[in-house]
């Protein structure tokens, strides 16, 4: 998994924060298709080009925890691993971020690809 998360965080640090594009459901998304193949993500691409739109379509999905259940499966009920998912606390709410094995690495809108030092509310292991 070390290889892969390093290759894939490699492939992302020059991409943009974009909503519906290249947001942190899409950050999530991408990391699931590249670590396990699947494609449970790929139908949320583009729902949304604002920040707004985003929020209204989390309301619409039940929040956060609700859709990254429906999209994840159960949460993990242990500590994180490097390669897991979670949703991380910020000021604006809950954000999905990848756990490197130290740090939380999510897209932040307005800068980019960065790392967090926190604890996830929720996990998931992919």
């Amino acid at each position: 998994m070390e290889d892969k998360l390093g290759k894939f965080l490699s492939t992302q640090v020059s991409v943009e924060f974009e909503w519906g594009q290249s947001d942190c459901l899409q950050f999530l998304g991408l990391w699931d298709r590249f670590s396990t193949g699947r494609e449970r993500t790929q139908y949320l691409a583009g729902i949304c080009s604002t920040e707004q739109e985003a929020l209204d379509y989390l309301a619409s999905a039940g929040g956060e925890l609700a859709l990254l259940t429906k999209l994840f499966g159960a949460k993990h009920n242990g500590e994180a691993q490097r390669g897991d998912i979670g949703l991380i606390p910020t000021p604006k709410g809950l954000l999905g971020g990848i756990y490197t094995g130290r740090l939380w690495v999510s897209r932040f809108p307005g800068r980019g690809l960065s790392y967090v030092k926190t604890k996830a509310d929720h996990i998931w292991r992919l």
